[in-house]
């Protein structure tokens, strides 16, 4: 998913061949790399729109590209309840920061909350966060419309 439809992005493999953790190419949309995976793009506003769904909750874990799928979302967002976000900050793509998708965020009245020792799952913690910034390793936050 993406911010605008029909968009054709190119994705590099990750180093390990885990399919799950692919990133964008940066280099070019339309890179000539030999494994490089071609897909059209579609903004989840568009899927949900065709579709007539709109959802309570959702989880985006997109390695990087997180501004882009949420501008892809903003109608799906106003009625969002929920929102799961994994944030990559080191992997985040050029021209875009952390302070962009915490702006995004707060337009649309999302409280943040950071969960700590999401992969484990033993002793999660909880911390409500006033900003993004600062946040140097891929964390898990949820995103809670305020009404």
């Amino acid at each position: 998913v993406w911010s605008d439809d029909g968009d054709l992005l190119s994705f590099t493999p990750h180093i390990t061949g885990n399919k799950s953790t692919n990133q964008v190419d940066q280099s070019s949309f339309l890179s000539t790399q030999e494994h490089s995976i071609h897909v059209p793009s579609l903004s989840i506003d568009t899927y949900c729109s065709d579709h007539s769904v709109q959802p309570d909750v959702a989880k985006v874990d997109v390695e990087g590209a997180e501004l882009e799928v949420l501008l892809g979302m903003e109608s799906t967002l106003k009625n969002l309840n929920s929102l799961f976000l994994e944030v990559h900050p080191r992997h985040l793509l050029d021209g875009t920061s952390l302070s962009d998708i915490e702006a995004l965020l707060r337009q649309f009245n999302f409280s943040v909350t950071r969960i700590w020792e999401h992969r484990h799952g033993n002793h999660l913690q909880l911390e409500r966060l006033e900003t993004l910034n600062g946040l140097e390793e891929n964390c898990m936050l949820v995103c809670d419309h305020v009404q």
